[in-house]
């Protein structure tokens, strides 16, 4: 009389020690346009610059914004700058910036009046202004003067530009995309950038020349380079979408998840 063994149900491995297959050729697309993207930008970083921010120059003066052209030299290349003029600071002003920041804080802490990541970041622009009041209560004055920060909005903007594309780059081969897709991230990534940091470069000129420097910390801090990185999450999950769709019929492709 034979036994009968019992059925056994062999399970997949927990997802946490599945690997994806890696396909080489998004690295592949992804080296050689992103090394396409940073030679363009050795070449043409300058001149773009120079034409981005005479425009700027421009669009503000049109603007009724008193504003001029500079000059200043970076990493061997001749670059131009936004020149302006700051108002400054009366103490009984910076003493209601105070109050009111310490206020609105005390306020935001101890209420619920806006959901809990607006709250947050509310808080801290306004504990960063009301800081820099502090400071120009006590010291009278910035460490940055209105030309030293415009070079450094400048700097930061042209720099950010070859960060970017390394970042999206480094972002984008971890995903089994096309490779069409993959350099169109890196170029849309690229693009998106150079249009953000000069627009925001204008932008940070006009409010600082009729509001002064009490804004100067928080734009930068805030609103500065840090902004670049989160519209790259929108423009990810646009072709994560595409690539969802795409592979859906492929029960293979998503078994490392």
């Amino acid at each position: 009389m034979s036994a009968t063994l019992p059925s056994v149900r062999v399970s997949a491995p927990h997802r946490s020690y599945r690997t994806p297959v890696a396909s080489r050729r998004p690295f592949a697309a992804a080296a050689i346009g992103l090394v396409a993207v940073e030679v363009a930008l050795v070449l043409w970083a300058a001149p773009l610059e120079r034409f981005l921010t005479g425009s700027a120059v421009a669009w503000l003066q049109g603007m009724g914004t008193p504003v001029a052209r500079g000059d200043d030299g970076f990493l061997g290349w001749s670059l131009a700058t936004i020149s302006y003029a700051m108002p400054t600071h009366h103490f009984v002003e910076l003493l209601i910036w105070i109050g009111a920041g310490l206020g609105g804080i005390a306020l935001l802490a101890l209420g619920r009046i806006l959901s809990t990541p607006v709250r947050y970041f509310v808080i801290l622009n306004l504990a960063v202004i009301s800081s820099e009041a502090i400071y120009l209560l006590f010291q009278g004055h910035l460490a940055y003067s209105p030309t030293q920060f415009s070079v450094l909005m400048m700097r930061t903007m042209l720099v950010t530009w070859f960060v970017i594309p390394a970042f999206a780059a480094t972002i984008v081969v971890l995903f089994p995309f096309r490779v069409w897709h993959v350099v169109a991230a890196i170029l849309f990534c690229t693009s998106y950038d150079i249009a953000l940091g000069s627009a925001r470069y204008a932008a940070f000129v006009a409010i600082l020349s009729h509001t002064g420097p009490i804004l100067m910390a928080d734009l930068y801090l805030i609103y500065g380079p840090l902004l670049d990185v989160i519209p790259m999450i929108g423009i990810f999950a646009f072709f994560l979408t595409r690539l969802s769709r795409r592979l859906e019929k492929r029960p293979g492709a998503w078994q490392w998840l």
